[in-house]
């Protein structure tokens, strides 16, 4: 057959499967449904990554909210030779760590209300947190958690935070909110030496009769 009557059956054969194509789908069109909605793929990342944007930003108002309560909680007015002298955050802290820590707490809690607000559904508060300060700053843990529920997937986080501080303690200090706990772990701080040289006062018996050591 030549190469003019061969292309000629192929065209016409085309021609007639379209039609016979063209005329199935037509026919089946009326029983064809509506289906979901569906996202693409794109737009379900977009999605995630909006939620988790969302996480970030609540857990950076947790940190700053306690980088801020560090900062007042350390600082007091104090009257020294008729000035006004503020002590920075660390000097406070070496001073009294027990009470620079519910300090910490009491303002933290302030910050709280705030996130709430600004939140909705969180309801955090001091309580829910165990504050811990050791040699490298101040840290926040707890065990409660926060979701943020989109259509599609949910994304929880705990809203921990730490402040990375030299403090200039030794060991470790733990405090809990909710039942007023400070638990010190080893040694935070040196007797200071003038109380070391102070010795208890000796009887007049005692000083009649010296306790001797060793064999004479």
């Amino acid at each position: 057959m030549p190469i003019r009557k061969k292309a000629m059956a192929v065209l016409t054969f085309s021609a007639i499967a379209f039609l016979i194509a063209m005329i199935i789908f037509y026919n089946r069109t009326d029983s064809l449904k509506e289906g979901p909605v569906t996202s693409y793929l794109g737009e379900t990342e977009i999605n995630i990554y909006n939620t988790y944007l969302e996480g970030e930003k609540q857990l950076l108002f947790i940190d700053t909210a306690a980088y801020n309560s560090f900062r007042k909680a350390g600082k007091f007015i104090e009257i020294r030779e008729e000035e006004l002298h503020i002590k920075k955050p660390i000097e406070t802290l070496k001073a009294n760590p027990e009470q620079f820590i519910r300090d910490f707490s009491g303002e933290f809690g302030k910050y709280l209300a705030e996130f709430n607000k600004a939140y909705p559904g969180a309801e955090l508060k001091a309580e829910d947190y165990i504050f811990r300060i050791d040699s490298r700053g101040l840290f926040g843990l707890t065990e409660k958690e926060i979701m943020i529920s989109t259509e599609y997937h949910d994304y929880t986080f705990s809203p921990n935070f730490r402040v990375f501080i030299e403090t200039g303690i030794t060991g470790e200090i733990t405090y809990t909110p909710a039942t007023g706990n400070i638990e010190n772990a080893g040694k935070v701080e040196e007797t200071p030496p003038a109380e070391q040289e102070i010795a208890p006062e000796t009887t007049e018996a005692q000083e009649e009769e010296p306790v001797k050591l060793g064999a004479e």
